[in-house]
């Protein structure tokens, strides 16, 4: 019995440092030193880019993880960095009263580049409320 549980630990270890092996890891960020955040935002008019989460720093960055948007009127909602380069959208909203969508990116974060904003911003204008789940990383 004893071999047989040395042989199965020993099957299981190699198995493991194989798997971690071949893991490609370069698009995650440094996990030590995380910073969970919760951003909420309202505005009447988010035709403009609407900052929701400030640059973190040289050296850090922001990741989204969940994403809750509500709006009034027809329109696309876009996540962008402060540069304008689409992080997530469009996500569409049609006429006829208020939709809500809840977006959740637990298994594949949203990164942002280093030291970039997180803004969102709407195709037409209206009432849009944004809510922003994550965590800054070095």
């Amino acid at each position: 019995m004893r071999r047989y549980l040395i042989a199965l630990v020993l099957v299981l270890l190699f198995a493991g440092a194989a798997w971690a092996t071949s893991l490609n890891f370069s698009s995650s960020p440094n996990l030590t030193g995380l910073t969970y955040w919760v951003e909420r935002d309202n505005v009447g008019d988010a035709s403009t880019a609407q900052t929701i989460k400030a640059a973190p720093g040289a050296g850090y960055r922001l990741t989204v993880t969940r994403v809750i948007i509500s709006c009034v009127t027809a329109c696309a909602i876009y996540l962008k960095d402060e540069d304008g380069t689409v992080i997530a959208g469009g996500y569409e909203f049609t006429t006829g009263g208020p939709g809500t969508i809840d977006l959740n990116f637990y298994r594949y974060p949203r990164y942002l580049a280093d030291n970039k904003a997180l803004t969102y911003e709407a195709t037409a204008e209206g009432n849009v409320t944004v809510e922003v789940e994550g965590f800054t990383s070095n």
